[in-house]
């Protein structure tokens, strides 16, 4: 980025550009400030700690941020990823190093666990990684309190993961649970009833230190619909299969099973297995370079144990719905959130396999080697029919993105073969474990920067994203507090920018993409008739309620600032095109959308335009106009 446009801002796309990069400078702004109160550039205004201590207010590394200008923020974002890796390798390491004699493969586990899939996928929820980070000093503090009486670790790590992400703290809590449980078993976890309490009451002491931040960011979540999402005693065949339009949903399970032999696809271009709609749920088990080749191997030893019970367990837990969710307190809403959490099990599982003499590897990673091969033979290299279209169109693969396929499964078996290769060669010698971190820290690089150019191809240029949209170039307007108005930006069905450019810009607006906002505002909008979900996003045709917000200012985007990106299904240009052309017709009406088709009528005349990749319809039209 510094070569582009001369600034070392670290840009990617989609959610971070547009939510994290703007939330932490103005959240460093508003500390800066001493503004803890009512935050009026945040939706038509907000409780600032109930709306941001979800992203990022109990997290010890945006407070690393504070000591800097709130100007600074935007280049502090890269060198705080950095930070994070290295605070996430260095905890992994704390814990796994008690599991093996050769400290080595303790190193390689904790690379394994802070460059997981996971990890990698979250580049795009930026605020994820803390999470990840941080996670395994509770497991070091239950095993410390249980195995060596040391007592406050335990506490303290409580008190840090509940406020650094309560969403994520609820599925720590109740993995500590299973954990526990699974642990409970081995004779080396000795637990008795002194310590049970003990460890008990510190889990109390540790959440009520939490509740400086934890209570705020609970209370604002109240009211919200998504939080009201749960499973009913009448759907059990909801809880125990997923279904979609009354038929069990395979695209998800081949997503979730995808996860674990191959790197990510990028958060909102599901490319595996296209046709899973819950872009966003974070879904990836992905250890790079060994996918699941040392958990196979893990299982050829002879030794049983809790961890052999455990991982199959959480595997289990991420094809069942009711399983999935009890990491989200119940939700019924789809997210694999959790997964960082088996990833550290099967890392431990790894690494144990490599320290072990006993380990047989040959047949581990013949099953690896089949797994890929299972899943990328018929989604790459059989013939299907385009499903979006009524006449019979064949196509190579079911992939939207093939070249990006193909990468990604030479990347999952070249991991493997690369672990045959180090163990065939390497196996018993002083070089084993080098060899190993040498190819791993290989392995990590190239998947990690597919992953981050795949995702900048569907970003914004950069020059818009640090000029107009970061510096806020040209945009000059009095003062709002001073006289108070709002601003807001032109939209209808076929025309919009970038979400929250208001809070780049510091002035207060009736539109905010923001996932946490006080629920007299999500009231607010049921009563105007409009579903807000996520973000305040309504069309511009709404001159009433510019009105009654005092919103004085309205920008319009006229030139284009979004990449385009080709894909297999690139003909259906023509039918984007057409659309444009019907959305500017007043005589054509859109009467109906579904998934991918849209149906425009004029009179008894009727078009039915159908498109693979809807998402290409928003983004086709924000060029063209």
């Amino acid at each position: 980025e510094f070569v582009k446009t001369g600034s070392a801002i670290f840009l990617y796309y989609g959610d971070y550009n547009v939510q994290q990069i703007c939330f932490y400078e103005h959240a460093v702004d508003m500390v800066q400030s001493g503004n803890f109160g009512w935050d009026w550039v945040t939706d038509m205004g907000s409780n600032f700690v109930g709306s941001y201590s979800y992203y990022m207010l109990g997290s010890p590394f945006f407070w690393i941020m504070c000591l800097f200008p709130s100007s600074w923020a935007p280049y502090l974002m890269g060198p705080m990823y950095i930070i994070k890796y290295v605070a996430a390798a260095l905890i992994a390491y704390a814990y796994l190093q008690r599991w093996v004699k050769n400290k080595d493969y303790a190193v390689l586990g904790a690379l394994l666990y802070a460059f997981c899939g996971f990890q990698i996928y979250n580049t795009f929820f930026n605020q994820f990684h803390e999470v990840v980070a941080l996670f395994p000093l509770l497991l070091i503090g239950m095993e410390e309190y249980i195995q060596n009486g040391r007592k406050g670790i335990f506490a303290i790590a409580v008190c840090l993961n509940a406020m650094v992400n309560y969403f994520m703290f609820a599925g720590q809590v109740m993995f500590c649970v299973i954990y526990f449980m699974f642990r409970f078993s081995d004779r080396s976890f000795r637990v008795t009833v002194k310590k049970f309490f003990g460890l008990a009451l510190e889990a109390v002491i540790g959440f009520a230190m939490s509740m400086i931040l934890f209570l705020p960011g609970a209370l604002a979540l109240l009211g919200n619909d998504r939080t009201s999402r749960s499973f009913s005693a009448e759907d059990w065949e909801k809880m125990l299969a997923w279904f979609k339009n009354g038929e069990l949903y395979w695209q998800r399970y081949g997503q979730i099973l995808e996860s674990y032999f191959f790197p990510p696809d990028i958060p909102s271009r599901v490319n595996f297995f296209f046709g899973h709609t819950e872009r966003w749920a974070s879904i990836s088990a992905y250890l790079p370079l060994f996918g699941l080749t040392g958990v196979f191997a893990f299982y050829t030893t002879k030794k049983r144990g809790w961890l052999k019970a455990l991982i199959p367990f959480l595997v289990i837990c991420s094809f069942v719905p009711v399983l999935n969710s009890i990491f989200f307190l119940g939700n019924s809403s789809y997210y694999a959130r959790w997964m960082y959490l088996m990833v550290l099990m099967m890392v431990i599982a790894t690494i144990i396999a490599l320290d072990r003499k006993d380990t047989r590897w040959k047949g581990a990673i013949t099953a690896s080697l089949l797994a890929i091969a299972a899943i990328a033979v018929p989604l790459g290299l059989l013939w299907y029919d385009e499903p979006s279209s009524d006449a019979v169109d064949y196509q190579l693969g079911r992939a939207p993105f093939p070249v990006r396929f193909w990468i990604y499964t030479a990347i999952a078996a070249a991991g493997v073969l690369l672990v045959w290769y180090v163990i065939k060669h390497f196996r018993g010698t002083k070089l084993f474990a080098r060899a190993l971190l040498v190819t791993t820290s290989l392995c990590i690089v190239v998947y990690g920067c597919v992953h981050i150019v795949n995702g900048k191809e569907h970003s914004h240029t950069s020059d818009f994203m640090v000029h107009q949209v970061i510096n806020g170039e040209d945009v000059v307007l009095p003062d709002a507090q001073e006289d108070f108005y709002r601003i807001d930006f032109y939209r209808t069905s076929s025309l919009s920018t970038i979400d929250n450019l208001n809070i780049y810009w510091g002035y207060p607006s009736i539109e905010c993409f923001h996932t946490v906002v006080p629920p007299s505002l999500m009231n607010f909008y049921d009563l105007l008739g409009y579903n807000r979900s996520v973000g305040s996003r309504t069309y511009s045709s709404w001159y009433g309620l510019r009105a009654m917000t005092s919103t004085e200012y309205s920008f319009i985007q006229t030139t284009r600032n979004k990449r385009k990106v080709k894909t297999l299904y690139e003909d259906k240009i023509e039918d984007l095109e057409e659309i444009v052309e019907l959305e500017n017709d007043s005589k054509w009406t859109l009467v109906e959308q579904v998934d991918s088709v849209r149906i425009y009528q004029k009179g008894d005349e009727v078009v039915r335009i159908s498109l693979y990749d809807p998402d290409a319809v928003s983004e086709y039209e924000n060029s063209k106009l």
